[in-house]
């Protein structure tokens, strides 16, 4: 069996478990994995983790609930729906994308800081390097001279491009409904950098095939300033531990930090990287 075909499986069979747990919406406990899927143990041994002995609990909303349902999978953990639960008995909580708060003994990613990234402007007044932004239509007027394109932004917590589009006119420029703006940046590269407490996982780049958007895994050797200083200004000024920052790249090298996602897609190419450096905190 190739290597891409055993990967392929393996994360089909992932995904089929993570279908076997209970709906997003159901707000109880899931039984460990170790308890449910004898496989699952095989894997935590790989990764050092198969000896966890505290409680440990994945939450999310609903959105980002596929990623970290796997997450809980993956390390034996408890799932729950990130609204209206005691989350005190657990002595560690993995906060997947919530912003709601509650009462942690420990907790990674806290609600605060996961409400700083959910509002891109609160993440960009915060971060180094991030891209220009604007709430006065005539800077934003002038971007559109200068550049021959603004990029028109509706919202401040829109997910997916929501909200946002690019005029290349005056007309489209008071066409758009946008609240704010945000100044056009030519880059040859949109990446996903995924982090966990300063250190980088995983890097993917953003690519179009057949209309949809995806994400290609790639290999990156050496460090980049600016995405280092990125790393410490979140780390400074945001505290959030587990996310993905949306980078764009040009030709020259430069980054502009887009936005900080706090339920970032879980790929197969973080879980290793994630579940090492997770094995201090569950163990």
């Amino acid at each position: 069996m190739t290597h891409t075909l055993l990967s392929n499986v393996m994360y089909a069979l992932r995904k089929h478990l993570v279908s076997l747990l209970p709906s997003s919406k159901e707000n109880h406990s899931v039984t460990p994995a170790t308890q449910r899927f004898p496989l699952i143990q095989k894997w935590q041994k790989k990764w050092g983790i198969a000896k966890m002995t505290k409680r440990v609990a994945v939450i999310s909303p609903n959105c980002t609930s596929d990623s970290a349902k796997r997450l809980a999978i993956l390390i034996g953990a408890d799932y729950h729906h990130a609204d209206g639960y005691d989350w005190s008995k657990y002595d560690l909580v993995i906060n997947y994308g919530s912003s709601n708060g509650g009462e942690f003994k420990k907790v990674i990613n806290p609600p605060t800081a996961v409400k700083i990234c959910v509002n891109k402007l609160s993440t960009l007044k915060r971060v180094a390097h991030g891209v220009e932004w604007t709430k006065d239509p005539e800077v934003a007027k002038e971007w559109l001279k200068k550049d021959k394109a603004v990029v028109c932004r509706e919202s401040q917590t829109g997910m997916k491009s929501e909200g946002t589009n690019i005029a290349y006119t005056l007309e489209g420029f008071k066409d758009s409904p946008a609240t704010w703006w945000s100044r056009y940046f030519p880059h040859a590269h949109e990446v996903r950098v995924n982090v966990y407490k300063g250190k980088i996982l995983s890097v993917y780049e953003k690519v179009e095939e057949e209309g949809y958007f995806d994400f290609k895994h790639i290999e990156v050797t050496g460090e980049h300033r600016q995405v280092n200083e990125m790393i410490q200004s979140i780390s400074d000024n945001i505290g959030i531990d587990l996310y993905g920052m949306d980078i764009l790249v040009n030709n020259k090298g430069v980054a502009k930090l887009l936005e900080v996602n706090s339920g970032a897609v879980l790929l197969e190419e973080t879980e290793g990287p994630l579940l090492k450096l997770l094995k201090k905190e569950v163990l």
